[in-house]
């Protein structure tokens, strides 16, 4: 009785601000698969790098470049792109 009377105080309570994060403005329409404050470091590192993917794309770097700056292999760019999180963060 006592864990479900805490989860429903948890619930609906409190001020909650939709302020969003570095990757999208708002929380309730987050283009994110995770919330950026809920997820490890590694998956915010990966975060991170389709965001500057995106950017480098949209200012039209070649793949090879890309590639170079992140110290990957052409393959690992073209992985990244073809990924649902990517598609989703570049709408």
């Amino acid at each position: 009785m006592f864990r479900e009377s805490s989860i429903e105080n948890l619930i609906g309570t409190g001020n909650f601000r939709d302020s969003g994060c570095e990757y999208s403005k708002s929380c309730l329409n987050c283009v994110l698969e995770f919330c950026h404050y809920d997820i490890s470091a590694e998956k915010q590192k990966r975060n991170r790098l389709y965001k500057q993917l995106i950017e480098l794309d949209k200012a039209g770097y070649s793949s090879k470049y890309i590639a170079d700056h992140f110290d990957v292999s052409l393959k690992d760019i073209y992985k990244l792109r073809q990924s649902n999180v990517y598609k989703r963060m570049n709408q």
